[in-house]
């Protein structure tokens, strides 16, 4: 309907300005009718663009077979071309372009119009009407591709935004997991230890319920900071470093108030690792210590600690045989929630680790990590 309004108020006015001219038959009501013909068919062109072309092109060979005066009068014609260029009918309109154009010059030719008929303005006119259609059905196709690869990218940052988000959950889940199992586990520990020395060493008691109440403190502390990253909270930041390495004499000296005596041997020179993979690092062994805590009884495990130029290698393993040599009491299969949280996050940065008895009957947790997060997918 635009298209139909903006070429009536364009034919209509300036052929009612030139209705009378000299050896030309003045614009009388049929004349009129054929340009109302034009201009109306042109508010259908998106409907039916092959009617609209012909009833176009009919009225405009007539008006110009009675010798109406000259003018616009091509408008409606021209834009049911473009109409059928833009639908991708171009070839049904280059047929209908050399159909009129032959039409009008063998009517020019009979009629012995004069030389300055404007047949060759209709020819250019009619041909920029078709590039022009074909043109814009490119573009729109175009138009069209990029709209598809805009809505690929938002649902792609979409489903990379939840990815994150999943990722995040998980991560958090893992750091809950760590703090409450190991402080618990030695919380546990020292609780019976209380229990057994409450009748005759009230000293110790006192000692152990000392441990209780700092572990118990940290564990509120951590379990504070994690949860505070759920709610985004601004909370200050928290007064001890964060997990990593370089708190692992810290975690050596929490176990060892358990009874637990750790051995720590280091191979190759200290390397700066990335935060997490220092931060994994850091969990493993705690986890790993955990579990000889709750499965080991209170023996020697031994840590060690490769560096290497691209990757650190962990290795946790009890000194102290638990029930049998062949590792009853252990979670032979490595099935464990602690287990698999392990491997989630040698996993998560690009490592691997693997954990279960030994044929000397110890049990042991191998982990390797590389210095730099290599996360699959990125």
């Amino acid at each position: 309907m635009p298209a139909a309004l903006a070429t009536a108020a364009v034919v209509l006015p300036w052929q009612a300005l030139v209705a009378h001219q000299d050896g030309v038959r003045p614009l009388d009501a049929a004349g009129y009718g054929l340009l109302v013909v034009g201009v109306v068919a042109v508010a259908f062109r998106r409907h039916t663009p092959r009617t609209v072309c012909i009833v176009t092109a009919l009225s405009l060979i007539t008006y110009l077979a009675l010798r109406y005066p000259q003018g616009p009068v091509p408008l409606p014609t021209g834009v049911a071309l473009f109409t059928l260029a833009e639908t991708g009918q171009g070839a049904l309109g280059l047929a209908a372009w050399v159909g009129v154009i032959g039409v009008l010059s063998a009517m020019s030719a009979a009629k012995g119009y004069p030389t300055s008929h404007p047949l060759l303005g209709e020819v250019m006119f009619f041909g920029a009407s078709l590039i022009l259609g074909g043109a814009a059905r490119s573009l729109r196709a175009r138009l069209a591709e990029v709209r598809m690869w805009a809505q690929e990218v938002e649902r792609t940052r979409d489903e990379e935004a939840r990815r994150r988000v999943d990722a995040e959950r998980l991560r958090i889940a893992r750091d809950l997991h760590d703090v409450i199992a190991h402080n618990i586990s030695l919380i546990n520990i020292h609780a019976r230890v209380a229990s057994r020395l409450l009748a005759d060493n009230q000293e110790q008691v006192a000692a152990a319920l000392d441990i209780i109440k700092d572990t118990s403190k940290e564990t509120l502390r951590e379990l504070r900071t994690t949860v505070g990253a759920l709610r985004d909270a601004d909370e200050k930041a928290p007064r001890t470093p964060p997990p990593g390495l370089a708190r692992l004499d810290e975690l050596v000296e929490t176990v060892s108030t358990a009874g637990l005596r750790v051995e720590v041997v280091q191979e190759g020179e200290t390397r700066t690792l990335a935060p997490d993979v220092d931060v994994a690092a850091y969990r493993i062994l705690q986890e790993a210590l955990t579990n000889v805590l709750r499965h080991g009884g209170r023996g020697q495990a031994e840590i060690r600690l490769g560096y290497g130029d691209e990757e650190v290698a962990i290795r946790v393993a009890n000194v102290v045989a638990p029930v049998g040599a062949d590792g009853r009491g252990w979670p032979s299969e490595g099935s464990g929630s602690g287990l698999i949280g392990m491997r989630e996050r040698a996993l998560a940065v690009g490592g691997q680790c693997t954990a279960g008895p030994q044929p000397d009957g110890r049990y042991q947790v191998s982990a390797r990590l590389p210095l730099a997060p290599s996360r699959e997918g990125e």
